[in-house]
């Protein structure tokens, strides 16, 4: 238990709390303009096939929820490596800083391969997860990636967007493309 409780305190999982609203706003908008209006007011458990009403949870309802798990584990995963990784190239400079000696990579809670295998598996399970949205989502992963990792280093540096936009903008834009290309 308190192995994940550093590794959540490396990522400062918190901050990934405060960014969620950020990437479910793609989906909301998503959701508001690539849904017919008519499917927001039915009843989720009963659903019309051929004239028929059917019993279980609406298939439309089923597609949504499963994308907005999949935006959830994108959006934690890719935030989580990014931050991991942000922490793993400055585990030299935090060791020389008095403010930041005691996080968990220069005290050696987590180790640097630790930390870099973690990044790692975060990349992969991003990687799952944006293949189980749609092609192009799952194409575009990698740049997606590489974006977050970029606007995580740059952001710490040049602080002109509220924590979690850049991530935010990445999932959106995601999103909006999954709607287009189901």
């Amino acid at each position: 238990m308190s192995t994940i409780k550093n590794y959540l305190s490396l990522v400062k999982f918190s901050h990934t709390v405060f960014a969620m609203p950020f990437a479910l706003i793609g989906f909301a908008l998503a959701v508001r303009y690539g849904t017919p209006i008519k499917l927001l007011f039915q009843n989720p458990f009963e659903f019309h096939v051929n004239g028929q009403v059917m019993h279980g949870l609406n298939p439309a309802l089923k597609f949504y929820l499963k994308i907005f798990v999949l935006i959830i584990v994108c959006m934690v995963t890719a935030r989580s490596a990014a931050m991991a990784f942000n922490r793993y190239l400055d585990r030299s400079f935090d060791a020389k800083n008095p403010r930041t000696a005691l996080r968990e990579i220069p005290r050696g809670i987590i180790s640097s391969p630790h930390a870099l295998r973690f990044v790692i598996i975060n990349c992969i399970l991003f990687i799952i997860a944006t293949f189980f949205i749609n092609k192009i989502c799952f194409y575009l992963s990698p740049l997606a990636l590489f974006c977050s990792f970029v606007l995580q280093l740059y952001q710490k540096i040049y602080a002109v967007m509220p924590p979690g936009f850049g991530h935010g903008l990445i999932f959106s834009a995601n999103w909006r493309l999954s709607c287009c290309n189901r």
